[in-house]
């Protein structure tokens, strides 16, 4: 069995690393709740979508 060293080395923890302080960053209530995130530049452009009709069943 290996053990593992202390200081962790490897080209892909750099990457891993970023991802892991920008989630620490971000508030709990956030990750377990996200808002919605903005779909268009201007507000006015963002809106529900419209309900189309469905055909009945039968």
């Amino acid at each position: 069995m290996t053990s593992t060293p202390d200081v962790p080395d490897g080209a892909d923890l750099e990457e891993v690393r970023a991802e892991i302080d920008e989630l620490k960053a971000t508030p709990t209530d956030e990750l377990i709740s996200p808002s919605p995130a903005d779909l268009g530049e201007d507000d006015t452009e963002v809106s529900d979508p419209e309900p189309e009709p469905t055909d009945p069943i039968g």
